[in-house]
Protein backbone atom coordinates (compact mmCIF):
# COMPACT_ATOMS: atom_id res chain seq x y z
CA UNK A 1 0.00 0.00 0.00
CA UNK A 2 1.66 3.49 -0.76
CA UNK A 3 0.37 6.83 1.03
CA UNK A 4 0.81 10.00 -0.56
CA UNK A 5 2.31 12.59 2.26
CA UNK A 6 1.01 15.66 3.72
CA UNK A 7 -2.52 15.52 1.44
CA UNK A 8 -4.38 17.68 3.91
CA UNK A 9 -1.83 20.45 2.85
CA UNK A 10 -1.81 19.01 -1.56
CA UNK A 11 -5.50 20.08 -0.22
CA UNK A 12 -5.46 23.52 1.09
CA UNK A 13 -2.62 24.58 -1.31
CA UNK A 14 -3.94 23.44 -4.00
CA UNK A 15 -7.99 23.06 -3.79
CA UNK A 16 -10.04 19.60 -3.35
CA UNK A 17 -10.26 19.94 -6.92
CA UNK A 18 -6.37 20.35 -7.60
CA UNK A 19 -5.14 17.86 -4.96
CA UNK A 20 -7.46 15.57 -6.81
CA UNK A 21 -5.68 15.81 -9.94
CA UNK A 22 -2.69 15.18 -8.53
CA UNK A 23 -3.55 12.34 -7.03
CA UNK A 24 -4.75 11.00 -10.66
CA UNK A 25 -1.23 11.89 -12.05
CA UNK A 26 0.41 9.93 -9.00
CA UNK A 27 -1.91 6.59 -9.48
CA UNK A 28 -1.10 7.37 -13.40
CA UNK A 29 2.74 7.12 -12.40
CA UNK A 30 2.83 4.67 -10.16
CA UNK A 31 0.87 2.30 -12.61
CA UNK A 32 3.13 2.75 -15.72
CA UNK A 33 6.23 1.25 -13.15
CA UNK A 34 5.04 -1.67 -12.76
CA UNK A 35 5.10 -4.66 -14.89
CA UNK A 36 2.20 -5.50 -17.13
CA UNK A 37 1.12 -8.37 -15.09
CA UNK A 38 1.00 -6.15 -11.76
CA UNK A 39 -2.37 -3.90 -10.33
CA UNK A 40 -2.39 -0.77 -9.43
CA UNK A 41 -5.75 0.51 -7.57
CA UNK A 42 -6.43 4.06 -5.66
CA UNK A 43 -8.11 2.93 -2.51
CA UNK A 44 -9.40 5.75 -0.74
CA UNK A 45 -8.26 9.79 0.01
CA UNK A 46 -4.70 9.55 -1.06
CA UNK A 47 -3.94 5.84 -0.46
CA UNK A 48 -2.80 3.68 -3.18
CA UNK A 49 -2.86 -0.51 -3.91
CA UNK A 50 -0.38 -2.23 -5.48
CA UNK A 51 0.00 -5.88 -6.21
CA UNK A 52 3.09 -7.15 -7.10
CA UNK A 53 2.08 -10.69 -8.55
CA UNK A 54 4.56 -13.45 -8.22
CA UNK A 55 6.91 -10.98 -5.32
CA UNK A 56 8.54 -12.03 -2.06
CA UNK A 57 8.48 -9.27 0.55
CA UNK A 58 11.55 -8.47 -0.06
CA UNK A 59 11.11 -7.80 -3.59
CA UNK A 60 7.77 -5.31 -2.88
CA UNK A 61 10.17 -3.29 -0.59
CA UNK A 62 12.81 -2.35 -2.98
CA UNK A 63 9.71 -2.00 -5.55
CA UNK A 64 8.35 0.78 -3.14
CA UNK A 65 11.99 2.36 -2.00
CA UNK A 66 12.84 2.61 -5.73
CA UNK A 67 9.87 4.73 -6.13
CA UNK A 68 9.99 6.67 -3.44
CA UNK A 69 13.31 7.85 -4.76
CA UNK A 70 12.15 8.60 -8.35
CA UNK A 71 9.67 10.71 -7.03
CA UNK A 72 12.13 12.35 -5.54
CA UNK A 73 13.20 13.64 -8.80
CA UNK A 74 9.63 14.07 -10.11
CA UNK A 75 7.41 17.22 -10.59
CA UNK A 76 3.87 17.13 -11.22
CA UNK A 77 1.82 19.99 -12.66
CA UNK A 78 0.08 21.89 -10.32
CA UNK A 79 -2.13 24.33 -11.95
CA UNK A 80 1.26 25.84 -13.65
CA UNK A 81 3.67 25.05 -10.81
CA UNK A 82 5.72 21.97 -10.68
CA UNK A 83 4.76 20.11 -7.35
CA UNK A 84 7.14 17.36 -6.29
CA UNK A 85 5.22 14.66 -3.69
CA UNK A 86 6.59 11.61 -1.51
CA UNK A 87 5.27 8.52 -0.61
CA UNK A 88 5.07 6.26 2.16
CA UNK A 89 4.98 2.73 1.88
CA UNK A 90 3.57 -0.62 3.45
CA UNK A 91 4.08 -4.19 2.18
CA UNK A 92 2.37 -7.11 2.91
CA UNK A 93 3.41 -10.76 1.46
CA UNK A 94 1.51 -14.22 1.53
CA UNK A 95 2.48 -17.16 -0.10
CA UNK A 96 -0.07 -17.53 -2.88
CA UNK A 97 -1.36 -20.26 -2.18
CA UNK A 98 -4.07 -19.88 0.17
CA UNK A 99 -4.92 -16.12 0.43
CA UNK A 100 -6.50 -15.28 3.77
CA UNK A 101 -9.77 -14.10 4.02
CA UNK A 102 -9.98 -10.35 2.23
CA UNK A 103 -10.93 -8.56 5.58
CA UNK A 104 -7.03 -10.00 7.11
CA UNK A 105 -5.26 -9.26 4.33
CA UNK A 106 -7.57 -5.46 4.11
CA UNK A 107 -6.11 -5.42 8.07
CA UNK A 108 -3.02 -6.34 7.54
CA UNK A 109 -2.58 -3.54 4.58
CA UNK A 110 -3.87 -0.90 6.83
CA UNK A 111 -1.46 -1.70 9.60
CA UNK A 112 1.37 -2.02 7.29
CA UNK A 113 0.87 1.22 6.04
CA UNK A 114 -0.48 2.82 9.58
CA UNK A 115 3.44 1.15 10.95
CA UNK A 116 5.09 2.78 8.01
CA UNK A 117 3.91 6.43 8.03
CA UNK A 118 4.59 6.25 11.73
CA UNK A 119 8.07 5.28 10.55
CA UNK A 120 7.69 1.92 12.87
CA UNK A 121 9.43 -1.77 11.75
CA UNK A 122 6.73 -3.98 9.31
CA UNK A 123 3.93 -4.83 11.44
CA UNK A 124 3.58 -9.40 11.50
CA UNK A 125 1.44 -10.38 9.15
CA UNK A 126 -2.13 -12.48 9.53
CA UNK A 127 -2.22 -16.27 8.89
CA UNK A 128 -1.88 -17.11 5.53
CA UNK A 129 0.41 -13.99 4.51
CA UNK A 130 4.14 -13.69 4.99
CA UNK A 131 6.30 -11.29 6.44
Amino acid sequence: AVDCDDFARLESTHGKDGAAKLLKALGQWLRVRLRGLDVSVRLDGPRFLMMLVDTPLQGGELVCERMRRQLEETAFDGGGKGVRLTITSGVVAFDGQAPPPAGELQNAVRRALERAVAGAAPVPIAAGARR
